[in-house]
């Protein structure tokens, strides 16, 4: 996007209109970016998705000024993973003890810090995230849920960090329209709905399986 931004600038001239608009464009990237070494979600979101990795980094931080920026993200990359890794390993710890014949302390009332007893503060330095970090990206059209439904078993952490903060919405639009939705199904004439089923009827409008004229027809 930045590349054809830059592009669209340069042929149409930085002071058209146009110019500016992309001028602009540009700047809110720029803080979008410049701000992921704080947000640890998104920034490893983008590194989760192939078709960026780490290396998309190289590209919107390019500066020598910004390799703070690049280590923090890597940083906070490195503690996820170590947590993830940890809580993967005191689950199978657990279900270890769990199969033990002679094992006479319920797993699930075992604290947390029982849970974690004898993980390692620090992940493997050869582990699967060098290894992924290596990796070229893919091309823009990849699906990235067949990919990891295909590496789920070479990444079996970061299949799980993908899976979670993949997840996460980029932005509070959806989560707006689905409220905005709510209140156009629960009106003063149709007030007796039970959650249930008003719960069926936004997420059958959102699907594009129910119309607003449907609505108001099965009411």
């Amino acid at each position: 996007m930045i590349k054809k931004i830059k592009a669209l600038q340069q042929e149409l001239g930085y002071n058209s209109s146009i110019g500016v608009a992309c001028q602009k464009s540009l700047d809110k990237l720029n803080e979008y970016y410049n701000d992921l070494s704080s947000h640890a979600h998104s920034s490893i979101a983008m590194i989760c998705d192939p078709r960026f990795n780490f290396h998309v980094f190289q590209v919107v931080l390019p500066a020598s000024t910004d390799d703070r920026k690049r280590a923090k993200i890597r940083t906070n990359l490195g503690a996820c993973y170590s947590t993830y890794l940890q809580r993967d390993q005191a689950v199978q710890r657990a279900n270890r003890q769990q199969d033990e014949p002679m094992l006479t302390e319920d797993v699930d009332e075992l604290s947390d810090a029982e849970l974690y007893r004898g993980a390692p503060a620090v992940p493997d330095t050869d582990s699967e995230l060098t290894w992924y970090l290596q990796q070229e990206r893919l091309p823009r059209d990849t699906d990235i849920y067949q990919y990891w439904k295909a590496k789920q078993y070479d990444y079996p952490i970061l299949a799980k960090i993908a899976k979670d903060h993949l997840a996460i919405p980029a932005m509070s639009a959806p989560s707006e329209s689905v409220f905005s939705v709510g209140g156009d199904v629960v009106t003063k004439k149709r007030n007796r709905l039970v959650g249930s089923t008003v719960r069926f009827i936004v997420c059958l409008k959102a699907w594009g399986i129910l119309t607003d004229e449907s609505v108001e027809e099965d009411s």
